[in-house]
């Protein structure tokens, strides 16, 4: 038995050394399966309909690249490829630490694991799969998410920091958001703002080390296409007017006029009653004229006619009855 198991171990040496193709293509089908070649483009989770067509409205923004930066950190941002200063190209958003001088730095999103969703005002792009945190979220993986809003007045993109919340124990993401005109729909080109929902119990941080929670103290941002700095969100500010602000001019005029002349006819010419009220005698003149305008015209001037008659009669009586005293 010893015998035939030593020929036929030397029958199997003798026919792989005469056909070593075997060895090699087993060898070579296993390296195929266990390595990937990394993404240069946006790979989506979930590639339904919807986030197909979202991922076409980002076509013209496809390889530009962003930066934002405050005093301890900058931020590079492409969108679906490689980020500037990026070592592979599936690194789409990348945070380098300046007291370092760039040598510190880590990932925050690659294009392996991308999810799209939006609406006709904006879309929420997510980079997936980044640098594991060293103490914070629970030591799970960052996440980056972009809201792209369409804002038609932009003639050049601005790129801007949220916040980042990293009180989780997982899920933590880096929040920005892109204004551009290149995002919006051709149905669609009046000017929106950033979107209103927010993740719940959210913290802003950018802090010396990526691990820590500190607000963010400046900001800056810069693109291929943008030079300038904006804050969020825009605000747009109500006029009034001329008629109003003439209206309010002359109620502020009357009000202080009525209560500087009451006061002064109270407490300086002593007065009381209805002579506390400055220029009686003109109000008076003004709303009498008032009333009989409006007796002529709405009824004819009979009724005012009517009250002089009743005031004749109450003289005449009266001075009857001085006659019959005398």
């Amino acid at each position: 038995m010893k015998y035939l198991a030593y020929l036929a171990f030397l029958v199997f040496v003798q026919h792989a050394i005469s056909d070593p193709t075997t060895l090699s293509t087993s060898t070579t089908s296993t390296t195929s399966t266990t390595t990937k070649p990394h993404a240069t483009d946006c790979e989506l989770s979930d590639s339904s309909k919807h986030e197909q067509k979202l991922l076409e409205r980002l076509s013209q923004l496809k390889g530009k690249k962003f930066t934002w930066e405050d005093k301890e950190h900058k931020y590079f941002f492409s969108v679906c490829s490689k980020a500037e200063n990026a070592s592979l190209p599936n690194e789409a958003f990348i945070q380098v630490d300046k007291e370092s001088n760039g040598k510190k730095q880590w990932v925050i999103g690659r294009l392996d694991d991308v999810d799209l969703e939006g609406t006709n005002e904006f879309v929420r792009l997510m980079y997936k799969n980044g640098d594991s945190y060293a103490n914070a979220c629970n030591k799970t993986e960052r996440n980056a998410v972009i809201y792209l809003t369409c804002d038609s007045s932009k003639i050049n993109p601005e790129f801007v920091m949220i916040e980042e919340n990293n009180n989780r124990l997982d899920e933590c993401a880096y929040i920005f958001q892109l204004k551009t005109k290149d995002i919006c729909l051709k149905s669609n080109q009046t000017t929106t703002t950033a979107p209103t929902t927010k993740p719940a119990t959210l913290t802003t941080s950018s802090t010396k080390a990526p691990d820590s929670t500190k607000a963010p103290e400046s900001t800056s941002t810069s693109g291929t296409n943008s030079n300038s700095t904006s804050t969020l969100p825009s605000e747009k500010k109500s006029k009034l007017g001329v008629l109003s602000i003439i209206l309010i001019a002359l109620v502020a005029l009357l009000a202080v006029y009525f209560i500087m002349g009451t006061l002064y006819m109270r407490f300086v010419n002593q007065a009381t009653g209805w002579e506390q009220i400055p220029n009686f005698g003109f109000w008076n003149a003004i709303g009498e004229g008032s009333a009989d305008l409006c007796n002529m015209i709405c009824r004819c001037g009979n009724r005012r006619t009517e009250i002089h008659t009743y005031e004749n009669i109450n003289d005449h009586v009266s001075d009857d009855e001085n006659l019959l005293n005398m």
